[in-house]
């Protein structure tokens, strides 16, 4: 293996060049495991989730055989994670649809996953260059293709620089409480360019928004973020290939956009970003202090001489002002690589604030016996300064970085994907495709947030409802960079805002929260009724913790049940089904108008759930939902309690949560 010039910058000014031998014999924590997942086949896309809820991370992939070379043709297959037996990670293909349709070019593939149907399991999007389909998770273990959402082709080629691509996106960017989906179509022009499609949901399915974005070139990267802190989200917008577009939206051509969010609606503004190709860009909040800094890594022009170098440069945010940082990397990009392909933010070692992963391909032609290949570089932030962690060979051209957690340890775990030329005997050059999974083996533990509190709803008749809470705490990571995770429901089993995680707060995809950093979100346009909601803090590990006792709003007029007159008392006539699984009525009589709410607590007296307060008009056989399905089984208590003025008054009854 050729030698690695590394330069280290001293806080002198001295620059120390050290010599790496072997990038194989430095992984740090990382210790390589062999997985069963195909080998011999290239991997154009890779998106992991635990689809079926067993609290393990699996995988969905697109690839193409390779025995006989690269073909056109894309197969999207699951597999399932069945955890570690004798040393080996177990990944076992479960059921997943065929694509309708074959996919023309090698290049034209994204995945993402998301909660569509508003069900509380995972849908999987896979979008190809011949058309993009949406399957829905049955909840047993199958998924079907959603009837009536034939979405456009979608391609974004990264052939040239090799980029991964992760450009289909989900966010509710208009605050409506559904995900709506940023899709880049092809122009069917050349040179390759993409035009970027807004699609909103409503009534289970999507439409084309009237938004216009310009057309790009490829090598897109999406990402939504509360970029500028005003409680709802902006779209970073990169474009890692050439041409982009000069005209309104973008006057000097420029490749990076932020999309400054104002109420639903997406307004450019151009970053003075240098010209980046062939890389990737990032949101995550390294300095820990409550706003999104930005990563971008690729390749820069350099106009003096023409020459193309390396270059990783992270933008801190100041106020929605970004700004280059002086941060100083202990590498040399340049020196190492031809191309840097991929960049993430990730809490890899526990320890509560972002790392650095960036990957690239190297600059030279193997010689006999050698590979000619790619290597991701683990930084860790210590205080917002970077040091080399560890490195991990991985792949030269179309290659893939997965972090998530594999073994359910609590930390994040790498999978690698790609291809490799290798300079075999006589000179001859060999194509090696590899699925490659590296265990992190950081010995820092690793806690789940504690749940926020303070829960506020303040509805308005209108439709529209503040919600807010007190923030978390966290073994780790500081309090002002949690983000937080919302869910609304306004009848069980079917969720408003989909929080894409287990009752228990665990995550079932490797994210942070749909509400950014912020402790307030407002919702708008709620049909009348009853609302049930909870929120979850998460991490920068991306480990979730548990939810908040549930909060309970009205949105428009109250109904309160069909009673005959007013009784004389407050009775609380106890609550049905009794033993419940998911939902259940609280039933009572009520004198007079009052605000009426309840609290549950377990056997050691613990507050478990709240059900606001809210006002109910005299009368008898008055009901209150509840909803238990996060609770475990158990016997609790369930308090009634009802107010008027400064009186309250309190019934009890008690509860059975059957499993």
């Amino acid at each position: 293996m050729r030698a690695f010039l590394l330069r280290f910058a001293l806080p002198c000014g001295v620059v120390l060049a050290l010599v790496l031998p072997s990038l194989a014999a430095a992984q740090g924590a990382f210790t390589r495991v062999p997985v069963t997942l195909p080998q011999g086949v290239t991997y154009q896309a890779v998106s992991p989730a635990d689809y079926d809820a067993d609290g393990d991370m699996d995988l969905l992939v697109v690839r193409a055989d390779t025995a006989a070379g690269h073909t056109n043709d894309f197969f999207p297959e699951l597999y399932r994670n069945d955890g570690e037996s004798g040393g080996t990670f177990t990944f076992t293909r479960a059921p997943f649809p065929a694509l309708p349709f074959s996919a023309a070019s090698p290049s034209g593939v994204s995945l993402s996953w998301t909660d569509f149907d508003n069900d509380g399991d995972l849908d999987a999007l896979v979008a190809t260059s011949r058309g993009t389909k949406l399957y829905l998770n049955s909840g047993t273990g199958t998924f079907a293709a959603a009837s009536g959402l034939d979405l456009p082709a979608y391609y974004e080629s990264w052939t040239y620089y090799f980029a991964e691509p992760r450009s289909a996106a989900w966010a509710d960017y208009d605050n409506d409480g559904d995900l709506d989906l940023a899709l880049p179509e092809t122009s069917n022009t050349y040179p390759d360019t993409t035009r970027l499609v807004l699609y909103t949901s409503a009534a289970d399915t999507l439409a084309r928004a009237a938004t216009v974005f310009p057309v790009v070139g490829n090598d897109l990267d999406l990402r939504w973020g509360d970029i500028e802190n005003d409680g709802d989200l902006d779209l970073l917008y990169f474009s890692g290939g050439t041409p982009c577009e000069s005209g309104p939206n973008s006057p000097n051509g420029e490749c990076l956009i932020l999309y400054e969010n104002t109420a639903g609606t997406l307004a450019p503004r151009a970053l003075d970003f240098p010209e980046i190709e062939g890389g990737a860009a990032d949101l995550g909040d390294f300095d820990l202090d409550g706003d999104l800094d930005v990563l971008l890594v690729g390749s820069v022009h350099v106009p003096a001489d023409t020459s193309v170098r390396a270059r990783a440069i992270v933008y801190r945010n100041d106020g929605a002002t970004f700004a280059a940082d002086t941060l100083q990397f202990p590498v040399d990009f340049d020196e190492i690589f031809h191309h840097l392909t991929s960049g993430r933010w990730a809490d890899y070692d526990s320890d509560g604030d972002m790392d650095l992963v960036i990957g690239g391909n190297l600059g030279y032609d193997p010689e006999p016996g050698e590979e000619f290949g790619g290597v991701v570089f683990l930084f860790a932030n210590d205080g917002g300064t970077f040091s080399l962690a560890a490195t991990i060979p991985a792949s030269a051209l179309y290659g893939t970085l997965t972090w998530a957690d594999f073994d359910a340890d609590g930390d994040l775990d790498l999978l690698t994907t790609g291809d490799r030329l290798e300079n075999t005997v006589g000179n001859q050059y060999e194509w090696v495709y590899f699925a490659r999974l590296f265990r992190n083996g950081e010995p820092e533990d690793n806690a789940a947030p504690s749940s926020p509190g303070a829960l506020h709803a303040d509805p308005t008749p209108d439709g529209t409802v503040a919600l807010s809470w007190g923030p978390a705490s966290d073994d780790h990571t500081a309090a002002d960079a949690l983000t937080y995770n919302l869910r609304v429901r306004a009848v069980i089993g079917s969720d408003i805002v989909s929080p894409l995680a287990r009752p228990g707060g665990e995550r079932l995809v490797p994210e942070a929260g749909n509400v950014s950093l912020n402790t307030t979100w407002t919702l708008q346009g709620l049909a009348p009724g009853t609302y049930y909601w909870t929120v979850q803090a998460i991490d920068n590990a991306f480990n979730g913790g548990a939810f908040a006792p549930q909060g309970q709003f009205t949105v428009g007029a109250v109904t309160a049940g069909e009673g005959a007159a007013a009784p004389a008392e407050l009775a609380f006539r106890g609550v049905a089904p009794n033993p419940a699984t998911e939902t259940a009525a609280l039933q009572f009589d009520l004198p007079a108008a009052a605000e009426v709410g309840a609290r549950v607590y377990d056997a050691l007296g613990r507050e478990v759930l709240v059900v606001t307060r809210r006002a109910v008009e005299a009368g008898a056989g008055r009901s209150l939902a509840l909803d238990v399905s996060g609770l475990p089984a158990g016997t609790y208590l369930v308090r009634l309690e009802s107010q008027r003025g400064d009186t309250v008054e309190r019934r009890t009854a008690r509860l059975t949560v059957a499993r």
